[in-house]
């Protein structure tokens, strides 16, 4: 990791970086109206609707998180979030409260530091979730150049959190299109064994 910034696809990742996020979302009687979605594999990209029918259920958190009965998870900031919540109670859809794998894959990448016994940790939460340390390993290479120019070449210098949006938002700028398509699918399949806590 500590030399990811020698790679060429590290300066290409930081050129292409962008981190400002401008998405809302509109209620329109039984569905949610995503604007300006930045993710183009989503189904709701750039701009889309989703119904009630198509959510499985909502994660409050930051960013908040609505799933989608297909496995897509859809991210909805913070200045929307009573609008969601409200849509949610008044639609029944199930509010849940998840822990995320990939803000436990993400923490080698925060500007702080973890000593052995809490990494050890880390690997057996990320065990229960059906993750080997080899498949560990691999998820973070694979990320590597491009959260190390998202959270240090950018200058955010985040400590506290990563997770499933930041990695997309990284992996958008440093693959190609059909790459990071690929890459998305594969990063909503392993988001959706995040633990109910």
């Amino acid at each position: 990791m500590r030399r990811a910034h020698l790679h060429p696809a590290y300066w290409k990742t930081l050129a292409r970086l962008r981190l400002g996020f401008q998405t809302h979302i509109a209620v329109e009687s039984d569905a949610l109206r995503f604007i300006d979605y930045p993710f183009q594999p989503s189904c709701v990209f750039p701009t889309g609707i989703v119904h009630r029918n198509a959510i499985g259920e909502v994660n409050p958190d930051t960013p908040n998180q609505v799933r989608l009965v297909s496995g897509e998870i859809l991210f909805v900031f913070h200045s929307d979030q009573g609008a969601l919540l409200e849509f949610a109670g008044r639609h029944g859809v199930p509010v849940r409260k998840r822990a995320s794998i990939w803000c436990e894959l993400l923490e080698p990448f925060l500007d702080t530091w973890q000593d052995q016994a809490t990494i050890d940790r880390q690997f057996a939460r990320l065990a229960e979730c059906g993750l080997s340390r080899e498949q560990v390993t691999a998820w973070r290479e694979e990320v590597t150049i491009a959260m190390v120019a998202f959270n240090f070449g950018s200058m955010l210098w985040e400590w506290t959190q990563l997770d499933l949006h930041d990695v997309l938002m990284a992996q958008r700028a440093r693959l190609s299109r059909k790459a990071f398509a690929d890459f998305y699918v594969r990063a909503m399949a392993l988001a959706a064994l995040d633990p109910v806590v």
